[in-house]
């Protein structure tokens, strides 16, 4: 009796197996007479297609498509397209994506070229959608954000910029550290409900600079037309993997940096500006690097060597080798902690209490604020002293350190003992 059962269930898994290949080949080809009466300008390329209508997944090979209207062109070895199953049955058989909610892309060694340049290559890379992409609530996007949640996830696998688009960035330039994407995962959420935007996870790792964070966008507002984030939750963690370099040194500069991290996890409140509202706003934020050097050449270069002679400093002098700066704000109030910076001259530190009644400097009460200047080397405290003569005024002293006490606000700031 066992044996019989097991049998017909062969027998069935078999016949079920059968079907769904059979029913994949007429499905294949079906789409591939729908795709080729696609316009020449739009019409994706592709050297083999299979449909797995169990596992509702399209395969592709050696596809390539060229985005309409433009110059941008998508590449992959292999191409993986899944779809919810009651869907792909309703495009069957009413040719019309308009209710497609959710799809999912799989490329292997994708590459994206414009212009006929290659831009980005990646080992993996998948695009994961979930929503409602109907033509009619996308071209309502600018009056109307769609009620039901948009939700977005990115995924690359040993990514690489094959030109580098942030060349004249040197912000941007730095956090990347290279054009290496080892590693990429984000996962964006409209929730229009609740008039939120979700970056549920953002982690990057470019090979030199890891980061890991999430933030919740506060939005006032019903379409792009009239969105105005009003308040940013955020948390992240960004660290060196190793040193790394970036920068020319006859263009602004070659950088080079041993070690660098940095924390940030706060709350922060806007105006209808999109300024800091800093009175509502609450954040901590650290940061750590170490052995950070710049090297110049050319003009830039003789122009800084010609004015650190004048302080009896040589370019290397101006090496960090070590800067910590600690801060948070909560009620108004901004807090720094013994922020630090080493230089093979000098070792300065820092500890503020600042009342923030807005975002411009000269809206800030400092309360407190001490400045520490110490270990200074005997060629630049000889030139600050000269300094001193040839102006006639004294900087002010704790011993052999510069202490300097300051009043006022960020923008007119007032230091004890000297009088400008």
């Amino acid at each position: 009796m066992k044996s019989k059962i097991l049998v017909s269930a062969l027998i069935l898994l078999v016949v079920f197996f059968t079907g769904n290949w059979i029913y994949g080949n007429i499905s294949a080809k079906k789409l591939d007479l729908y795709l080729q009466q696609f316009p020449i300008n739009s019409r994706p390329y592709y050297t083999d297609l299979k449909v797995n209508p169990l596992c509702s997944k399209i395969t592709f090979k050696n596809f390539s498509l060229v985005y309409p209207n433009s110059n941008f062109k998508i590449e992959s070895d292999v191409l993986y397209v899944k779809i919810k199953h009651s869907e792909a049955m309703e495009i069957s058989k009413t040719r019309r994506v308009d209710k497609l909610t959710g799809l999912a892309l799989d490329f292997e060694n994708a590459k994206l070229s414009g212009n006929d340049e290659a831009i980005f290559a990646g080992k993996n890379v998948k695009i994961n959608f979930d929503g409602d992409m109907s033509s009619q609530k996308y071209q309502a996007m600018n009056v109307n954000f769609p009620d039901e949640k948009q939700q977005l996830s990115l995924k690359i696998e040993e990514g690489a910029w094959m030109q580098n688009p942030t060349k004249d960035n040197w912000l941007t330039r730095f956090l990347i550290g290279s054009n290496k994407i080892e590693y990429a995962d984000i996962q964006i959420v409209l929730n229009h409900g609740e008039h939120t935007i979700d970056f549920d996870k953002v982690k990057i790792n470019t090979g030199t600079l890891q980061m890991e964070g999430n933030a919740k966008v506060y939005y006032a507002g019903q379409g792009l037309n009239d969105f105005v984030p009003y308040q940013i939750n955020m948390k992240y963690d960004l660290r060196s993997n190793d040193q790394f370099n970036w920068g020319e040194s006859n263009a602004g500069g070659k950088y080079s940096l041993q070690s660098f991290n940095s924390t940030f996890d706060g709350e922060l409140k806007l105006d209808e500006n999109y300024d800091l509202k800093s009175s509502f706003s609450k954040m901590k934020f650290s940061l750590n690097l170490k052995d950070l050097n710049v090297e110049y050449d050319g003009e830039s270069g003789s122009g800084m060597e010609a004015q650190l002679m004048m302080l009896g400093l040589k370019p290397e002098d101006l090496r960090v080798d070590e800067l910590v700066f600690n801060t948070q704000i909560n009620d108004g109030r901004c807090i720094v902690d013994n922020a630090k910076l080493v230089l093979p001259v000098l070792v300065a530190t820092l500890n503020a209490d600042i009342k923030m009644h807005g975002v411009n400097m000269d809206s800030t009460e400092i309360e407190t604020m001490e400045m520490r200047i110490a270990n200074i080397e005997p060629n630049l405290q000889s030139s600050l002293v000269s300094f001193e003569r040839t102006f006639g005024f004294r900087i002010p002293r704790d011993g052999d350190d510069i202490l300097l006490q300051i009043k006022g606000s960020l923008g007119h700031p007032q230091i004890k003992g000297i009088h400008y």
